[in-house]
């Protein structure tokens, strides 16, 4: 992520209300641990050798852990023991986003770009040659949209993703996004689709993507190249889709799924667990073509001997 504040430890600590290690440590940015940085706030829920490794060669970062971690594996970062690190870390990004600051004020727009009346685009964004942005469309900071795109008609690029943790009282604390949304060359994105920005890292959408109308895309997906997602697909969060896959019609996939490249997900199939390259599967809960079939056939003999 990109530096978005400039606060000591010390600072951020007394602006919380948390106790944190006394420091003056600067802090400029947030990060995670798939793209760790220096000056960063990190937290990890489960502080292992494997995420030891992932942290090699970052300095001067402040890292929340669970109460008991083994901090010995990361001496070169500055540990934070709390009770649950990311509502920790939601917590403390609430108090930044208050201090945010926004490099550019104005977008960075080729000059062959394309407008409609009434469409928004924020300050701290990049549009890229030929790009076309219809009516009503909004294009939030820190969203790279790449050459040859279109943003169809009330589409939003880089809504606030749908991220909270509850607080000591049970009260849901929503966590600040501020990944943005990285969309590459040729996207098309339809009527009334929203794709969210990711909370730390980008959302992207690769390459020859297309989206048809009144598509969800939530934060932290990656999207393969050559995909295509027809209308009133819904795609959960921090999901992975392979390229050249094709999403059907009203298609729900779930967060945390991988769906391997050349996969084909039916009309209004719900998609619960990861899918490997190739397969086509339907349904509700979505399973291989060919056993849902068969299940179908089974069903019908059933019903017709009952």
């Amino acid at each position: 992520m990109r530096a978005l504040f400039k606060i000591t430890v010390d600072e951020l600590a007394a602006l919380a209300g948390m106790e944190l290690p006394w420091s003056d440590l600067s802090l400029v940015r947030a990060a995670s641990l798939n793209h760790p940085a220096n000056n960063a706030l990190m937290f990890c829920n489960d502080l292992t050798p494997n995420v030891a490794e992932m942290l090699e060669g970052v300095r001067d970062s402040l890292l929340l852990v669970p109460v008991g971690a083994n901090v010995g594996l990361v001496p070169d970062l500055l540990t934070a023991e709390v009770e649950r690190p990311r509502y920790a870390y939601a917590k403390l990004m609430a108090v930044l986003s208050n201090i945010v600051e926004y490099p550019n004020e104005d977008p960075d727009i080729a000059p062959d770009c394309e407008f409609d009346y009434e469409a928004m685009i924020e300050g701290d964004t990049v549009l890229f040659s030929g790009v076309t942005v219809m009516a009503g469309a909004i294009i939030r900071n820190f969203s790279v949209i790449g050459a040859g795109s279109i943003i169809r008609e009330n589409a939003v690029i880089g809504g606030q993703g749908f991220g909270f943790e509850k607080d000591e009282h049970g009260r849901p604390l929503r966590i600040p996004h501020y990944g943005g949304v990285e969309l590459g060359p040729r996207v098309d994105i339809g009527t009334g689709s929203i794709v969210a920005m990711g909370t730390i890292d980008p959302t992207v959408l690769e390459a020859d993507v297309k989206v048809d109308n009144l598509v969800h895309i939530a934060h932290n997906c990656r999207i393969g190249r050559n995909t295509i997602i027809t209308a009133g697909a819904s795609i959960g969060g921090s999901t992975v889709i392979g390229s050249d896959c094709w999403i059907g019609l009203g298609a729900v996939i779930n967060d945390h799924i991988t769906i391997g490249d050349g996969v084909t997900i039916g009309s209004g199939a719900v998609v619960v667990k990861d899918v490997p390259d190739g397969q086509t599967v339907a349904g509700n809960r979505a399973r291989p073509l060919k056993e849902f079939v068969a299940m179908n056939r089974a069903l019908k003999k059933l019903a017709e001997n009952g």
